[in-house]
């Protein structure tokens, strides 16, 4: 994955045709369970970016909202 940057992605039968055109297994067996674990980790990482779009969505303050900003007092 870190060879080709943006060549795979959640999509299994994309990814095991990739890694049919550009890498040498011994057996399909290995090439579909490779293929499935990149297709795994791409639909991890989307359900986490998901996630984090939701999770922002739902926050009403910004981002860099200072601790002042959000009414917490400061004991100095």
């Amino acid at each position: 994955m870190q060879q080709f940057p943006g060549k795979f992605s959640s999509d299994y039968e994309a990814n095991k045709k990739f890694l049919s055109e550009h890498a040498i297994f011994r057996s399909k067996l290995l090439r579909n369970e490779v293929a499935g674990y990149i297709t795994r980790h791409f639909k991890l990482l989307e359900e986490e970016a998901e996630e984090q779009t939701e999770e922002a969505k739902e926050s009403p303050e910004p981002a860099g909202a200072s601790a002042e900003q959000k009414g917490v007092a400061s004991t100095s």
